[in-house]
């Protein structure tokens, strides 16, 4: 078994020759850690972390070149999605008394589908500005923005988003987003990364996320309906296998007849958090 980094290489993510504005950034800590970014969709591309028996893996899913995230069926691996995550009931919301029409990209939703992470031409799919810095603790970090103007896939305002990751010594990645405007808009962003903690030292000893113990601070899950939009009902987890408070592996779930699962197809559950009393 060999315990070795293979970092994905600028040139190569880039391609041969290639005149694309695609860039790959590394961000390394003093234990070894390492987080590597592009600043295409201001994606988290790899996170290499040390196993039980100290050797390197590469925990994040995603691709060894740009042509694999813009040719991937699954275009948000790793991005940052936005202006708003998630889906928009019909493609559309009031605020103000004024109705917005927003572009309608989902695979659900009827009459009309809904909008989705922000729309076609959204924040993961676009070039963003980067610029690497390190902290005044010796820490790297890398800073991206970009600029969505008004009326851009929909949405009211001129929008100005910065998104900083940040590769700290205690072995923890910080993601801050930011953004201001100059109109009333809603904004909710995040990172849309997809992992797997199977160590692996090769293509035959790759496992799927199925046989992983999961332990979740949550009691109850978002009930969504049939366009996976959110009702606003809480549904308890107890005493279904949804539940996770203690662990357990993700495949012993998918065996339950939950609606929820039923509707998304799997796990396409988003659960709601226990808030931890504060000391007075």
């Amino acid at each position: 078994m060999v315990c070795q980094l293979n970092l994905l290489s600028a040139s190569v993510f880039s391609g041969e020759g290639s005149t694309s504005s695609a860039e790959l950034v590394t961000l390394k800590n003093r234990n070894g850690l390492v987080a590597q970014f592009t600043n295409y969709g201001a994606r988290w591309v790899s996170m290499w972390t040390p196993d039980r028996d100290g050797c390197m893996g590469d925990i994040l899913l995603g691709f060894d070149t740009l042509d694999g995230y813009l040719m991937a069926g699954e275009q948000y691996h790793g991005a940052i999605v936005g202006r708003v995550c998630g889906r928009i009931n019909n493609a559309r919301f009031t605020l103000e008394g004024q109705e917005y029409l927003l572009a309608s990209n989902d695979a659900y939703g009827k009459p009309v589908r809904n909008h989705l992470h922000g729309g076609m031409a959204a924040f993961h799919n676009r070039f963003w500005k980067s610029r690497l810095f390190v902290t005044s603790s010796g820490e790297e970090a890398v800073e991206f923005t970009t600029c969505s103007p008004n009326g851009e896939e929909g949405y009211p305002g001129n929008l100005e988003v910065k998104v900083t990751y940040l590769l700290k010594d205690n072995n923890t990645l910080r993601m801050e987003c930011e953004a201001t405007t100059d109109r009333l808009t809603p904004v909710n962003l995040t990172n849309h990364a997809f992992f797997n903690l199977q160590s692996s030292f090769g293509i035959t000893d790759k496992k799927n996320v199925l046989s992983h113990n999961l332990t979740l601070n949550a009691s109850a899950i978002i009930e969504c309906d049939n366009g996976l939009i959110p009702t606003g009902r809480l549904l308890p987890v107890n005493g279904t296998l949804l539940d996770f408070r203690l662990p357990h592996t993700i495949a012993s779930s998918l065996t339950e007849e939950h609606s929820q699962i039923q509707k998304g197809k799997g796990f396409s559950l988003a659960y709601a958090w226990i808030k931890k009393k504060r000391a007075n």
